[in-house]
């Protein structure tokens, strides 16, 4: 379950904290925290994996990656928080524009510094990929689940459903 996403239709609790989930905060919002806190959590394994895998060299650039990571999400978050505040619309197109935006902020970023004596592209593109992809996928499977978990299952009550052993 995603840490701090809040009450179920039905006004029970998860395991949350009650502090978090009586927030008038956002989902938004909470998502982009959670996903901010992956990304420091994937922090020491990325930052190790990258002095493992080229020293100095490879940690300077992984921690680089990393700061990029958390600088992204917390921009993606900020301009869909305020996007979700208008509409429907205006979130996906929030959603589409913040994409389009912080690709050019990486690119700038990176630009820069891709010549560096410190950066090791290939390591920087791994660990910048790793970090990522793990803290979406982990956050999507708990968005997913808690969505599941709050009652809206499909309900395959009735006639209809013929699942695996039935003829």
């Amino acid at each position: 379950m995603v840490e701090g996403l809040g009450r179920n239709e039905q006004g029970a609790d998860g395991p949350e904290s009650a502090e978090v989930s009586s927030s008038s905060e956002p989902v938004e919002a909470r998502i982009g925290r959670v996903l901010v806190r992956s990304s420091l959590a994937m922090a020491i394994p990325v930052l190790v994996g990258g002095l493992l895998a080229g020293g100095s060299k490879g940690l300077y650039s992984a921690g680089y990656a990393e700061i990029l990571v958390v600088v992204n999400y917390s921009v993606a978050t900020r301009i869909l928080v305020w996007c979700a505040r208008i509409s429907p619309v205006a979130l996906m197109g929030g959603a589409l524009g913040s994409f389009g935006f912080v690709l050019v902020l990486l690119t700038a970023a990176i630009i820069p510094v891709a010549r560096a004596s410190w950066m090791d592209l290939v390591i920087f593109g791994v660990a910048l990929i790793v970090a990522h992809l793990v803290p979406v996928i982990v956050t999507a499977s708990r968005v997913t689940g808690k969505i599941a978990f709050d009652g809206f299952r499909p309900s395959f009550r009735g006639g209809g459903h013929s699942g695996a052993g039935s003829n």
